[in-house]
């Protein structure tokens, strides 16, 4: 999981979110002002907590999975459609995102065995791949809500995405 000064994080593995996470934000450099470079400016590891996820402690050097509460997309590239979610809240089960042949509204987004926080079975936020953010609150929510206005050919090019992305849970 360690950076290197010639490694693009494009290019790095992770295990899970919370790694990726931590060299987004180039910890390892923090306590060293002149060499410290995130890949994104403004955030510390408070913006990863949430409604029963605790803040991490100040000075954390990784940012631990219970104090992340979101999912991210591995595998994402260019050429997938800006419909496709790529950071969810970690209370819902990302494989039920994947949307099959057949009715939508049949096809539900589960809930995760292993972590109820945040929200519960309140709701759960997706950020898409093109930047839209969506707060859903149905226990039961469907498909159909998330990919009803794509084309029956742009949900084959989701289909098809999903056989490469992988999400990282915290």
């Amino acid at each position: 999981m360690e950076a290197a000064d010639d490694i693009d994080i494009a290019q790095m593995t992770f295990a899970n979110s919370s790694d990726y996470f931590t060299v987004l934000y180039d910890i390892e450099n923090y306590s060293t002002p002149p060499v410290w470079a995130p890949y994104v400016n403004g955030f510390d590891y408070s913006k990863f907590a949430g409604v029963g996820v605790p803040k991490s402690p100040s000075g954390s050097k990784r940012l631990k999975a219970k104090n992340n509460a979101w999912t991210i997309a591995a595998n994402i590239t260019d050429e997938m459609p800006d419909i496709i979610p790529v950071i969810v809240s970690r209370n819902i089960d990302p494989t039920s995102l994947i949307p099959k042949e057949g009715d939508l509204r049949q096809q539900l987004v589960r809930l995760s065995e292993e972590f109820t926080t945040p929200f519960g079975n309140k709701g759960f936020v997706i950020v898409r791949k093109g930047g839209v953010t969506s707060r859903f609150t149905s226990r039961r929510l469907n498909l159909y809500i998330l990919y009803g206005s794509t084309s029956e050919e742009e949900l084959q090019e989701i289909r098809d995405a999903f056989q490469t992305i992988k999400y990282l849970t915290p």
